[in-house]
């Protein structure tokens, strides 16, 4: 009985597998991850964007025409692109091994972007660490800020829940937003 329950104790044990994305085991913080629909796992971190199929490491960086390599929020597009935004507030998207600018008429955050998610209409919400909340439709970006009733600049996280409301967490409580018409 002893040797029994030894062995099923033993069977409780967590196991950890670690990953280095860069050789000789360099420093790399992850800032923000993500699994994509094909089972790939993208790492923001602050050398870069790593994209991991379980066994080999693809390493982006500004040299595959990322404008910044410290990667700070991602996320994934009804049709499949990543969307990576960056420490200076800028925002890419990586399609079919492609990387480009999100460019807007409006310009761009001017501080790291937090987050990024896509609601349940399509529209590309992104938050930002002191610059408010964004949002992309019908080919225009629109930042909300205190004018609108935004608590506070810093955001840190975003969720949409199921009527379509976008949950905003500030450093001053949380708002919830909807688009109105």
């Amino acid at each position: 009985l002893l040797c029994l329950s030894a062995t099923l104790s033993i069977a409780q044990t967590p196991f950890f597998q670690q990953y280095h994305p860069l050789k000789k085991n360099q420093a790399v913080q992850v800032n923000t991850f993500l699994q994509d629909r094909k089972g790939y796992v993208w790492l923001g971190t602050d050398k870069g964007l790593f994209r991991f199929d379980g066994v080999d490491f693809k390493h982006y960086t500004t040299q595959e025409n990322l404008p910044d390599d410290n990667v700070t929020a991602l996320a994934e597009d009804s049709v499949g692109r990543i969307w990576i935004g960056h420490s200076t507030g800028l925002i890419s998207i990586l399609d079919h091994e492609t990387i480009s600018a999100f460019e807007t008429r409006e310009g761009s955050a001017v501080e790291p972007v937090s987050d990024i998610m896509f609601d349940q209409f399509g529209t590309m919400w992104f938050s930002t660490k002191n610059d408010g909340l964004y949002y992309f439709v019908k080919d225009r970006l629109h930042r909300v800020d205190e004018e609108e009733g935004l608590p506070d600049l810093f955001i840190y996280d975003l969720y949409e829940d199921p009527s379509g409301n976008v949950w905003a967490g500030t450093d001053a409580g949380i708002a919830v937003c909807s688009l109105v018409d």
